[in-house]
């Protein structure tokens, strides 16, 4: 009676950690915590304008690069003459 107990509390035990183990496993990836669209999609003109509504005390002034690799980098600059500070958004399309 103590041996069948036994197995079965050691049963028990080796399940319970089984199950707890394989609820740690997670994959991480950029996708987990980058958001991406399908297609690069350009900031349009309705974006800039609903964007200089938002915030009507800045100068928010759009902006486009080139990189070495031929990538093209679009984004930017909002400028508040209120302010030190200077914030950005970049779009690698």
């Amino acid at each position: 009676m103590q041996n069948t107990v036994t197995k079965m509390i050691t049963v028990t035990m080796i399940s319970t950690a089984m199950f707890i183990i394989s609820g740690c496993t997670v994959r991480l990836t950029e996708a987990s915590f980058i958001a991406h669209d399908k297609a690069p999609v350009a900031f349009n003109t309705e974006f800039t304008q609903a964007l200089q509504q938002a915030m009507p005390n800045n100068a928010i002034t759009p902006l486009s690069l080139e990189a070495s690799d031929h990538a093209k980098l679009n984004g930017f600059f909002i400028d508040n003459p209120n302010s030190n500070t200077t914030l950005g958004s970049v779009d690698l399309s």
